[in-house]
């Protein structure tokens, strides 16, 4: 079988690369065809790299060389972490069987991915405080659905998932057909969340013997017997670690070789050599004594049969703790140089015991494997309908421009009413609907509302979007309504309705969805920065924000914010320094230059503020452009319609597709990124002045 396993593959840490590797020599063992998905999510990769890339010039040749040199500048001034790095990736790439690489959710949902079995794990995939919030990529919210998804040995670095953490992970966990987990603490998290069985298995690395990690070890000569002092914290220093380190120097009289650079011990004769990755197992194969605060520089320790002392993890010492009970070694865990005996004859390991104890180990996890390797798709199977052929806009069933024939409230939308009367009709027939809202930052977020006074601001969110945690955290709820038989209408952009029907893979009757075409659509860190300029400027927090405020008409719009301080400040959009940087182009989102635009129930746009149609007939409160592009987006069109004034007609262009990324953006983003006047930056780019 065919199967990809995700997991942090990318990470510059010796546990991370070594539990994946050794979990693919396992299943390639038995057979299996095995990928490593090369997922290189930000969160992790941000840790390691040598330095932040800039783009300088608008020549793209000239950002390479730059580049280049900047790298060459980083490894001249650490040259241990540059050959580190190097080491690392050199094995990440050249060892390991990744595919190319993945940066984002949404490009793994499009990925046109093969497999017949999917595995998460192991390492701390679950646990939010490093991927910044439970991510659907880490429970396999992703790729074909008849595709069996297994977690082996996933951990969630904590004695809990947190409280808003709960709802999340339980609606992922469905979608797992085999739960396994690395901690006795972890299983009982995640069996309070499911009903599935949730088995207790083995980090990937005890699953296979010393002759296996022979292939990659490489041997290291250190003058003479040494201490391999391992602190798995990259800039932390471990007091206790320390403490218990000298007094083994104390008592044995021998050297350390020690993993830190940044500091050294009373007696040393080395440091840990980074020219490959193997070498950290050859240092450990190879050491008198081994002590460390890193699980899996204990579990090495335990396969080369080393003595040591393992030194409880500040956070997470559970695992660790589980790992020496079950080898009976709980006496090497020591927490305080006080408990490290005088005798070291009292640490001294019967290694016979401990791996007839591991091969019992083995076995629950290997009779794991084979369970969910062999077994049947416990998740009800979905045939993939997913949306994969591009149309264009000629291949709508109808377009034109309409606008409500009440305008009674014409302020309260933007546009023509399209779907707030959408919205109108969905809660009158017992549905729900998902769209944008502001958070406390007055940032886009997904939110669901079964009632119409729940929707004010999913009218308002309109210059920049909600960002991939928020999306990944609709996505079960959008599924769990739609399998209540609930009506479900989804407004959003283009790339996260195609996310939508990816994740679903199945196309439900009772699921609608506008498609809001937004020509501008800023980057969100440029928007945040902006409302915070703002705020600072008007010395109150924003606590509401109308960008198409129409109380004195559609052709003269005003931002309008009400502030915490109870006063109002309105903007005229003409003279919105935001506004006018995004008619630049510079500061559009991503989005706008990746999206091809598929078209599904139904399309829109503002017609009077969007499309800058100059039609003299043009509604003076506002229109919408609408394309009607399926039959069920035409039959829920025809259940509101008589409410508009309908204008059937051809859109005059095919008003937006692909952009190309120019030198001149990425070097305006930079701009911003680092700067301490936003709005001055801005004007420079309104103004065509020249940017520093």
């Amino acid at each position: 079988m065919k199967i990809g396993i995700i997991t942090f593959n990318s990470a510059h840490n010796y546990g991370a690369v070594f539990q994946v590797w050794a979990l693919q020599e396992k299943l390639k063992s038995q057979g299996h065809e095995v990928e490593i998905i090369n997922y290189r999510f930000s969160a992790i990769d941000n840790v390691y790299r040598l330095f932040k890339p800039e783009n300088k010039y608008k020549n793209e040749f000239l950002n390479k060389l730059h580049n280049k040199n900047l790298f060459r500048q980083a490894c001249k001034a650490d040259k241990h972490k540059a050959k580190r790095f190097k080491a690392f990736e050199k094995f990440i790439n050249d060892v390991l069987p990744t595919t190319k690489p993945y940066y984002t959710y949404n490009e793994l949902l499009n990925a046109d991915f093969d497999y017949d079995i999917m595995i998460a794990g192991s390492d701390q995939i679950w646990n939010g405080d490093i991927t910044k919030g439970l991510k659907a990529s880490y429970f396999l919210n992703f790729g074909r659905k008849e595709t069996k998804r297994i977690s082996y040995a996933a951990s969630i670095g904590k004695v809990a998932f947190d409280e808003e953490e709960k709802e999340i992970a339980r609606q992922y966990l469905k979608e797992l057909d085999y739960i396994s987990v690395r901690e006795e603490k972890a299983k009982k998290a995640v069996t309070e969340l499911t009903d599935k069985p949730v088995d207790l298995v083995l980090d990937p690395t005890l699953l296979l013997d010393r002759d296996s990690y022979d292939k990659i070890k490489t041997d290291v000569k250190y003058p003479g017997e040494y201490i391999f002092v391992h602190n798995v914290h990259l800039v932390r220093i471990d007091e206790r670690l320390n403490e218990v380190v000298e007094k083994m120097i104390q008592l044995t009289g021998l050297p350390v070789v020690n993993n830190r650079v940044d500091y050294d011990f009373s007696k040393e004769c080395g440091k840990l050599k980074v020219n490959d990755v193997g070498e950290f197992i050859g240092t450990i194969a190879g050491a008198k004594y081994v002590i460390t605060n890193s699980f899996h520089a204990t579990v090495f320790s335990v396969i080369y049969e080393r003595n040591f002392i393992t030194v409880p993890h500040h956070t997470n010492p559970d695992r660790m703790r589980h790992l020496l009970s079950m080898f009976g070694l709980v006496n090497h865990l020591i927490d305080s140089v006080k408990r490290v005996p005088e005798n070291l004859d009292k640490l001294k390991i019967d290694y016979g015991k401990v791996e007839k104890l591991k091969k019992k180990s083995r076995l629950v996890s290997e009779e794991f494997l084979k369970k969910s390797l062999e077994g049947e798709k416990t998740v009800k199977e979905i045939k993939d309908t997913s949306y994969k052929e591009e149309k264009k806009f000629t291949d709508a069933l109808w377009t034109g421009s309409l606008y409500l024939k009440d305008n009674k409230d014409y302020k309260t939308y933007s546009g023509g009413g399209f779907e707030k009367a959408l919205a109108k009709y969905v809660f009158e027939n017992n549905g729900v609907v998902f769209s944008t809202t502001y958070d406390k930052e007055m940032m886009p977020v997904y939110a669901m509302a079964d009632k119409m006074e729940d929707t004010e601001d999913f009218f308002k969110t309109k210059y920049t979007k909600a960002d991939d945690k928020s999306l990944e955290e609709i996505l079960p709820m959008i599924k769990n309504q739609l399998e209540s038989g609930a009506k479900v209408l989804f407004l959003s952009i283009d790339s996260h309705i195609r996310s939508l029907y990816k994740y679903l893979e199945k196309d439900y009757d009772n699921l609608y969805t506008v498609d809001e075409f937004r020509p501008l659509l800023a980057e969100r860190d440029v928007y945040y920065k902006y409302l915070r300029s703002l705020e600072k400027t008007l010395r109150s927090k924003i606590k509401s924000i109308d960008w198409d405020n129409k109380t004195m008409g559609v052709d003269d719009l005003y931002m309008v914010a009400e502030l915490e301080d109870k006063e109002t400040y309105a903007s005229a959009k003409g003279r919105n320094v935001l506004l006018r940087a995004l008619n630049k182009k510079f500061i559009l989102d991503k989005e706008l230059y990746d999206s091809l635009y598929n078209m599904h129930d139904t399309s829109k746009a503002d017609f009077t503020v969007d499309l800058r149609y100059n039609d003299e007939d043009v509604n003076k409160y506002g229109e919408d452009f609408l394309f009607v592009n399926s039959n069920k987006g035409k039959e829920l069109f025809g259940k509101i319609s008589d409410s508009f004034e309908l204008n059937q007609k051809e859109p005059k262009e095919n008003f937006i597709g692909r952009r190309n990324i120019t030198s001149g953006r990425m070097k305006t983003l930079e701009a911003i990124e680092n700067s301490e006047d936003i709005n001055a930056t801005l004007l420079s780019i309104v103004n065509n002045k020249k940017i520093k």
